[in-house]
This record gives structure tokens, sequence and C-alpha cells, in this order.
């Protein structure tokens, strides 16, 4: 991998935590950013914890596309 595609990949998960930090003390809730893999294979633990919580599921994308 290119080291200029690796420095933007970093940059990009720095930004994403600090938005997730700023999100939950907004809030007052804890935020979980799921990547490809957690949604598609572990989301039974989202479905656990919505058992005895209320929980939100948001996707961001175009759902037709």
């Amino acid at each position: 991998m290119p080291a200029w595609l690796v420095r933007r990949a970093v940059a990009h998960r720095r930004r994403r935590s600090l938005v997730c930090c700023v999100q939950e003390k907004l809030y007052g809730k804890g935020i979980t950013v799921a990547d490809r893999e957690m949604v598609e294979e572990r989301v039974d633990q989202v479905l656990l914890e919505a058992a005895d919580a209320d929980v939100a599921f948001l996707v961001v994308g175009d759902p037709f596309g």
C-alpha cells in the first residue's frame, strides 16, 4: 500500500474518532462506528444489546446504490 494512502487512512480514523468523541459528549450516549465486517459478521452483538436496552443503527449512504 502506498505511503500516502496509509497516511490518508490514519487521518480519516483520527477525524472519525474525534467526531465520535464529540458526539458522545453531546448526546450522552456511546457510539460504536461499525465497519462492514462488524455489520455483516457481528450483528448478533448489536441484537443482544437491543434485547435489554434501546439501540440505534444508523447507515450512511444510498440504499439503492
